[in-house]
Order: C-alpha cells, then sequence, then structure tokens
C-alpha cells in the first residue's frame, strides 16, 4: 500500500505550510475574505432590532405591549411593525413564553373588565399575521392565555367597515379599551391617520363591554346592540319606503289636479265662448230691432207725406 493513498499522506498533505487546511495561526486566504461584507444585510437586521428594543425602552409605555410577528403581510402597511417603530410593542420570537393575555384566533373566552389586573402585570400580546394565511400558523408555539374580541367593526383603510377584520393595533387599542385602559388605546392609535375613526365608529360598543366582568355579559352586551342594530335599520328601511310612497301619492295628487284644473279650465273656457258667442247675437239682434225700427219710421213718413200732397192737391182743385 502506498503512502499516497494512505490516511497519513493525506494529513500530511494538508497540513503543509502553505496549505489551507494548515493549523498554522493567522489570516486565511481567499474565500475567507469578504464575507461580511456579502452578508450586510443580516447584520442590518440585526441593528434594526437593537434600534427597536432601545426605542421600546425608551418610551416606558405603562402597558407592556408584544407581538408574534410572522412577516406574512406588507411591512409598509403592517400596522403592528409601525407599532414595533414607535417604541410600542416589542417583538417576540417563536415559542417565547408570555405570561400575560394574547388576543389570537383560538380563544374562547373574550377580553373583558376582570382581565384588567393581568394586563397590568404581565401585559398584552397579539398574534401579527395575514387573515388569508392564519391556517399556516402552528398554534402551539404561541404562549399566554388566550382570548378573543367581541363583535367589533375595522376602521383601518384595508378592511374598512368589515366586521371582526381587525388590525394589530385595532384588536390592542379596542382590548386596552375594554380592560379600563382608554387613555393608553387612545395613545396607541395617534400613530395612524384613521386610528381616531376607529374609536368613534366603536366607542359605543367598546363603553357597553367595558362594563361587563364575565365572558356571558359580553356576549349578552353584543347580542343586544346587533339587535337594536337590525331594528333601526328595519325602521330606517321603512321609513324611506314610507316616504317614497308618499312621495309617489303627492305626485299622482299633484297630476289629478293638473288634470282637473285643466279640465276646468278647458270647461271655462268653453263657458266663455259660448257666452261672448250669446253676446254677439244679441248685439246683433238688436241692431237689426232698431234697423227695422228705423224702417218702420221712415215708411209712415212718406205715408204721411204723400197724404199731405193728395190733400194740397185736393184743395187746388176746388180753388
Amino acid at each position: 500500500m502506498s503512502l499516497r493513498k494512505s490516511g497519513k499522506a493525506k494529513m500530511k498533505r494538508f497540513e503543509g505550510e502553505n496549505s489551507r487546511y494548515s493549523k498554522k495561526k493567522g489570516k486565511g486566504r481567499g474565500r475567507g475574505r469578504g464575507r461580511g461584507k456579502r452578508r450586510g444585510k443580516g447584520r442590518g437586521r440585526g441593528k434594526r432590532k437593537i434600534k427597536t428594543r432601545e426605542r421600546y425602552k425608551k418610551r416606558k409605555f405603562p402597558i407592556q405591549l408584544a407581538m408574534y410577528y410572522f412577516n406574512q403581510c406588507d411591512t409598509k402597511r403592517c400596522t403592528g411593525c409601525k407599532l414595533e417603530k414607535h417604541g410600542f410593542v416589542r417583538a417576540l420570537r417563536l415559542g417565547e413564553r408570555f405570561n400575560g393575555i394574547l388576543l389570537s384566533a383560538w380563544g374562547t373566552k373574550t377580553v373583558t373588565a376582570s382581565d384588567r389586573e393581568l394586563i397590568s402585570k404581565n401585559g398584552l400580546a397579539v398574534v401579527d399575521c395575514s387573515w388569508n394565511k392564519i391556517d399556516q400558523i402552528p398554534k402551539k408555539s404561541l404562549h399566554g392565555q388566550h382570548r378573543i374580541l367581541p363583535f367589533l367593526v375595522a376602521g383601518n383603510s384595508t378592511h374598512y367597515g368589515q366586521p371582526a377584520k381587525l388590525s394589530c393595533s385595532e384588536a390592542l387599542s379596542a382590548a386596552l379599551w375594554i380592560a379600563g385602559f382608554p387613555e393608553e388605546a387612545t395613545e396607541i392609535m395617534q400613530i395612524f391617520i384613521w386610528g381616531n375613526g376607529f374609536i368613534n365608529l366603536n366607542r359605543e360598543v367598546l363603553d357597553l363591554y367595558k362594563e361587563c366582568n364575565t365572558h356571558e355579559e359580553v356576549i349578552q352586551a353584543q347580542n343586544l346592540f346587533l339587535e337594536n342594530a337590525r331594528n333601526e335599520k328595519t325602521k330606517s328601511q321603512s321609513q324611506e319606503n314610507d316616504s317614497n310612497s308618499s312621495d309617489l301619492q303627492s305626485v299622482s295628487e299633484s297630476d289629478s289636479f293638473s288634470s282637473s284644473s285643466t279640465s276646468s279650465g278647458s270647461e271655462n273656457e268653453n263657458n266663455n265662448s259660448n257666452s261672448e258667442n250669446n253676446n254677439e247675437k244679441e248685439q246683433e239682434q238688436e241692431i237689426n230691432d232698431k234697423n227695422e225700427k228705423e224702417k218702420e219710421n221712415e215708411d209712415e213718413k212718406e205715408q204721411e207725406q204723400e197724404t199731405e200732397k193728395e190733400k194740397e192737391k185736393e184743395k187746388e182743385k176746388e180753388n
């Protein structure tokens, strides 16, 4: 067996002075240099995390807010990323322990006013993910006491007016309001243009939920609110239908009045024309009567003149 084929010969060849596998201390040559520069993205991400942690510490928000971030949505529109950027929220690693209340889709109970102490001590967290990819999230890696939110309407620009499709910031703000932290809830939403709009949309419901101490009371308040909303909707629809029917009636009455007025006007015109015709006839008769009387008078005068002439002739004869 030759030395070249044996393992010892290979080790000797690798452990040479000029070999790149040599145990001699010093800088390696060739490939080892410049790898750190090529991987600048990783270093930048680490710096960003450090900056967000520093901002979170400087903010000193009275309640610990956190989120499990899964990077499923657009970072420019993600409200959780914006809260983290402003130092309100800290990001949790997947599987990291969290002892507070976690807002997720797998909860069985709603947030109530009785959760105030737990939120003030251990904090409040949310799952930052896309509604279309919620089935891809590993439930076992999420820790905390799972809670859900009652009926609320979204006020963000992507899901405005849609029920139950809240963003991370809206979910955190609603949970804080229900637990008895309205000032903190409004402070979170001040960094968004539509933040006050969400609170104004749901203020009435949030005040109802705020007075409930148990899950059952929250559900009752939710059902009452929905029933009242449905009744108001039916009333408004009935009023609109009544107004439309009254408008149609008024239009038909106006049409009938206009037709009757036109008919009465035509009758008046006919009467006026008949009366004018009668007046003309009467005037013609009067004129005819006058003419006849004048003729009669003329005839009488002629007869008188003739009689006088005859009398004069007779007198001449006598003389």
